[in-house]
């Protein structure tokens, strides 16, 4: 593989932890920019990982942040919807060869 063009994604999930030890982890592995792939990027216990503050604390450590899902797009992230489930072998079809 050709390390001038190859990329690697990360994935990371905030679940309880401190914003603190949040950029820390991402400091640690050299991670200059997340992607939000939540479907709606508020968290309603842990409020610090709501999207205006989440950008505001990873603007203050050098980290770029982009919300890639929404509401209106659910490609990523996760669905509202009860009733909702996956077909894997559609997402492998829409993601091969996107990156």
């Amino acid at each position: 593989m050709n390390t001038e063009t190859s990329r690697t994604i990360f994935t990371i999930g905030h679940s309880n932890m401190e914003s603190g030890k949040f950029v820390a982890l991402l400091n640690e592995h050299g991670i200059r920019a997340v992607a939000d792939v939540r479907t709606s990027s508020y968290s309603k216990y842990i409020p610090h990982f709501n999207r205006e503050p989440l950008r505001c604390e990873l603007r203050e450590h050098g980290i770029y942040f982009i919300v890639i899902a929404s509401n209106e797009r659910v490609e990523l992230g996760a669905r509202i919807d009860a009733a909702c489930h996956i077909n894997n072998d559609e997402i492998g079809a829409k993601t091969e060869g996107a990156i």
